[in-house]
Protein backbone atom coordinates (compact mmCIF):
# COMPACT_ATOMS: atom_id res chain seq x y z
CA UNK A 1 0.00 0.00 0.00
CA UNK A 2 2.70 2.30 0.64
CA UNK A 3 4.23 2.53 -2.75
CA UNK A 4 0.35 2.96 -3.98
CA UNK A 5 0.30 6.16 -1.91
CA UNK A 6 3.73 7.21 -3.40
CA UNK A 7 2.82 6.31 -6.57
CA UNK A 8 -0.38 8.10 -6.38
CA UNK A 9 1.55 11.33 -5.16
CA UNK A 10 4.50 11.49 -7.27
CA UNK A 11 3.23 9.71 -10.44
CA UNK A 12 6.40 7.07 -9.79
CA UNK A 13 7.71 3.95 -8.52
CA UNK A 14 9.81 4.60 -5.76
CA UNK A 15 11.59 1.54 -4.53
CA UNK A 16 11.62 0.55 -0.48
CA UNK A 17 15.16 -0.05 0.86
CA UNK A 18 15.09 -3.98 2.05
CA UNK A 19 14.70 -7.15 1.20
CA UNK A 20 11.97 -9.24 1.65
CA UNK A 21 12.32 -12.74 2.45
CA UNK A 22 8.71 -14.35 2.05
CA UNK A 23 7.60 -17.13 4.26
CA UNK A 24 4.85 -18.22 1.84
CA UNK A 25 4.36 -17.40 -1.91
CA UNK A 26 2.99 -14.25 -2.34
CA UNK A 27 0.48 -15.47 -5.14
CA UNK A 28 -0.91 -17.40 -2.42
CA UNK A 29 -4.78 -17.73 -2.92
CA UNK A 30 -6.58 -15.64 0.43
CA UNK A 31 -9.20 -17.90 1.85
CA UNK A 32 -11.16 -14.32 3.42
CA UNK A 33 -11.38 -11.37 1.72
CA UNK A 34 -13.49 -9.05 4.76
CA UNK A 35 -13.58 -5.60 2.88
CA UNK A 36 -15.00 -7.21 -0.99
CA UNK A 37 -13.63 -6.11 -4.23
CA UNK A 38 -14.69 -2.33 -4.53
CA UNK A 39 -12.56 0.68 -4.14
CA UNK A 40 -15.38 1.93 -2.06
CA UNK A 41 -14.99 -1.01 0.90
CA UNK A 42 -11.48 -2.24 0.28
CA UNK A 43 -8.83 -0.15 0.90
CA UNK A 44 -6.35 -2.50 -0.77
CA UNK A 45 -8.09 -2.26 -3.61
CA UNK A 46 -5.62 -1.81 -6.92
CA UNK A 47 -7.62 -0.80 -10.18
CA UNK A 48 -6.39 -2.46 -13.86
CA UNK A 49 -4.43 0.87 -14.33
CA UNK A 50 -3.06 0.46 -10.56
CA UNK A 51 -2.27 -3.23 -11.31
CA UNK A 52 -0.56 -2.19 -14.88
CA UNK A 53 1.49 0.79 -13.65
CA UNK A 54 3.04 -1.22 -10.34
CA UNK A 55 3.46 -4.61 -12.09
CA UNK A 56 7.16 -3.30 -12.01
CA UNK A 57 6.90 -4.05 -8.03
CA UNK A 58 6.33 -7.04 -8.48
CA UNK A 59 9.75 -8.90 -9.88
CA UNK A 60 11.55 -11.89 -9.61
CA UNK A 61 13.45 -12.97 -6.84
CA UNK A 62 15.72 -15.96 -6.05
CA UNK A 63 15.32 -18.35 -3.69
CA UNK A 64 17.36 -18.81 -0.92
CA UNK A 65 17.19 -21.78 1.67
CA UNK A 66 13.55 -22.48 0.51
CA UNK A 67 12.10 -18.90 0.84
CA UNK A 68 11.30 -16.31 -1.72
CA UNK A 69 13.51 -13.21 -1.78
CA UNK A 70 12.27 -10.21 -3.65
CA UNK A 71 15.67 -8.48 -4.10
CA UNK A 72 16.62 -4.89 -4.43
CA UNK A 73 16.52 -2.96 -7.45
CA UNK A 74 19.08 -0.53 -8.21
CA UNK A 75 18.34 2.40 -5.81
CA UNK A 76 17.66 5.75 -7.32
CA UNK A 77 16.00 9.24 -6.16
CA UNK A 78 13.02 10.20 -7.70
CA UNK A 79 13.77 14.10 -9.20
CA UNK A 80 10.09 15.99 -7.62
CA UNK A 81 10.10 19.59 -7.71
CA UNK A 82 7.74 20.17 -5.25
CA UNK A 83 8.87 20.02 -1.23
CA UNK A 84 7.33 16.83 0.23
CA UNK A 85 6.81 17.64 3.78
CA UNK A 86 6.56 14.24 6.08
CA UNK A 87 5.17 14.12 9.57
CA UNK A 88 6.04 11.61 11.97
CA UNK A 89 6.13 10.41 15.34
CA UNK A 90 6.30 7.42 17.68
CA UNK A 91 2.63 6.51 15.99
CA UNK A 92 3.83 6.57 12.83
CA UNK A 93 4.18 2.46 12.12
CA UNK A 94 4.37 -0.14 9.87
CA UNK A 95 2.94 1.19 6.34
CA UNK A 96 3.29 4.73 7.62
CA UNK A 97 7.31 3.03 8.63
CA UNK A 98 7.38 2.23 5.01
CA UNK A 99 6.00 5.58 3.45
CA UNK A 100 8.85 7.09 6.19
CA UNK A 101 11.47 4.67 3.85
CA UNK A 102 10.01 5.34 0.61
CA UNK A 103 10.19 8.89 1.32
CA UNK A 104 13.94 8.75 1.59
CA UNK A 105 14.30 8.14 -2.24
CA UNK A 106 12.39 11.07 -3.31
CA UNK A 107 13.90 14.46 -3.86
CA UNK A 108 12.77 17.37 -1.68
CA UNK A 109 11.57 15.57 1.03
CA UNK A 110 11.64 17.02 4.45
CA UNK A 111 10.90 14.39 7.75
CA UNK A 112 9.86 16.35 10.08
CA UNK A 113 8.92 15.17 14.05
CA UNK A 114 10.21 12.28 16.02
CA UNK A 115 11.21 8.73 15.05
CA UNK A 116 9.07 6.48 13.85
CA UNK A 117 7.65 3.46 15.60
CA UNK A 118 9.67 1.23 14.36
CA UNK A 119 7.64 -1.88 13.08
CA UNK A 120 8.43 -2.73 10.34
CA UNK A 121 10.32 -6.05 10.18
CA UNK A 122 7.56 -8.17 9.35
CA UNK A 123 4.03 -7.61 7.10
CA UNK A 124 0.87 -9.12 6.43
CA UNK A 125 -0.85 -7.37 3.86
CA UNK A 126 -4.51 -7.93 4.67
CA UNK A 127 -6.19 -10.18 7.01
CA UNK A 128 -5.98 -13.55 6.39
CA UNK A 129 -8.27 -15.66 8.57
CA UNK A 130 -10.65 -15.15 11.24
CA UNK A 131 -11.49 -16.69 14.33
CA UNK A 132 -13.84 -19.56 14.44
CA UNK A 133 -16.34 -18.34 17.07
CA UNK A 134 -16.00 -14.58 16.81
CA UNK A 135 -15.11 -13.95 13.12
CA UNK A 136 -12.30 -11.37 14.28
CA UNK A 137 -10.01 -11.05 11.35
CA UNK A 138 -6.41 -11.48 11.95
CA UNK A 139 -3.16 -12.28 10.35
CA UNK A 140 0.21 -13.43 11.17
CA UNK A 141 3.67 -11.53 9.29
CA UNK A 142 4.30 -13.14 5.93
CA UNK A 143 7.50 -11.39 5.57
CA UNK A 144 10.86 -10.17 7.03
CA UNK A 145 12.60 -6.72 5.84
CA UNK A 146 15.98 -6.86 5.42
CA UNK A 147 17.58 -3.17 6.09
CA UNK A 148 21.37 -2.06 5.36
CA UNK A 149 23.28 -1.82 8.24
CA UNK A 150 22.31 1.70 10.02
CA UNK A 151 19.11 2.68 7.85
CA UNK A 152 16.35 1.27 10.14
CA UNK A 153 16.10 -0.63 13.70
CA UNK A 154 12.82 -2.64 14.61
CA UNK A 155 11.58 -0.60 18.00
CA UNK A 156 14.05 2.86 17.12
CA UNK A 157 12.58 3.27 13.18
CA UNK A 158 13.42 6.10 11.32
CA UNK A 159 15.27 9.40 12.29
CA UNK A 160 13.41 12.87 10.96
CA UNK A 161 15.68 15.38 9.32
CA UNK A 162 14.38 17.77 11.55
CA UNK A 163 13.43 16.54 15.60
CA UNK A 164 10.99 18.46 17.02
CA UNK A 165 9.95 18.27 20.83
CA UNK A 166 6.28 18.66 20.33
CA UNK A 167 3.48 19.01 17.60
CA UNK A 168 5.58 18.51 14.48
CA UNK A 169 2.66 20.21 12.13
CA UNK A 170 2.93 23.31 14.11
CA UNK A 171 7.40 23.16 13.72
CA UNK A 172 6.08 23.07 10.20
CA UNK A 173 3.93 25.24 9.41
CA UNK A 174 5.95 27.57 11.48
CA UNK A 175 9.40 26.59 9.14
CA UNK A 176 7.39 27.48 6.09
CA UNK A 177 5.88 30.93 7.49
CA UNK A 178 10.06 32.34 8.04
CA UNK A 179 10.98 30.20 5.00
Amino acid sequence: MPQKWMYLLTGEIVHENFIQLHNWDIELEYPWMPWGDAPETNPYYFSCEDRENLEVLRYEGSIINGFPVRNLTERHIVEREQVLILLVDRHTGSAGDAFADLAFNVENTLVIGQNTAGVLISDMAYPLLRMPNSGIPFSLGRSIHLHPQGHFAEGVGFQPDVWVTGDALEAAIAMLANG
